[in-house]
């Protein structure tokens, strides 16, 4: 059974639809922009718990080419920062491990369960690669050509063996 999310700010809210940077469309209210670090209010509470079907639905990635995921996000500047890194003892299943961010701006977290990690923005999708799951949280627009930059890129450099 998957726990409902309680999102405290908009950008851990299951409703937010990512725009441009900081920016994400409210998805109780279509025709309201958001940031991400607006509170959740009452209101925004209760459509989350009353109306799962409004939960933000990520498109599909597009074609990788069979690139790790932590290059196509470092080519992006998708930067994931761990939590709990510095921490003596390992932190509790479902504790924040890794905030994500997009250039500078904060766009989303993701938590830890075992070995698989998870966001509360995409509900039911886990992935025990948080790149993978990252690159998830932004409109996959910023990707379609990053892919094939990077082979490109690749085929250029000499092979000297």
């Amino acid at each position: 059974m998957i726990a409902l999310p309680t999102p405290q700010t908009c950008c851990e809210c299951p409703m937010a639809r990512p725009l441009y940077e900081d920016r994400f469309c409210c998805g109780n209210n279509l025709s309201k922009v958001v940031r991400g670090r607006f509170p959740a209010t009452a209101e925004c509470l209760d459509a989350v718990t009353n109306h799962p079907e409004r939960y933000f639905q990520p498109l599909p990635l597009p074609d990788l080419h069979g690139l790790e995921p932590e290059w196509v996000c470092d080519r992006i500047h998708l930067n994931l920062n761990w939590l709990d890194v510095h921490d003596d003892e390992p932190g509790a299943d479902g504790d924040l491990a890794i905030e994500v961010c997009h250039q500078h701006l904060r766009i989303g977290y993701l938590r830890r369960d075992a070995d698989v990690y998870y966001c509360e923005r995409l509900v039911g999708t886990r992935s025990p690669d948080p790149y993978w799951l990252a690159l998830h949280l932004i409109h996959p627009d910023y990707l379609y050509r990053v892919p094939n930059e990077i082979v490109i890129d690749q085929s250029l450099v000499p092979d000297y063996f």
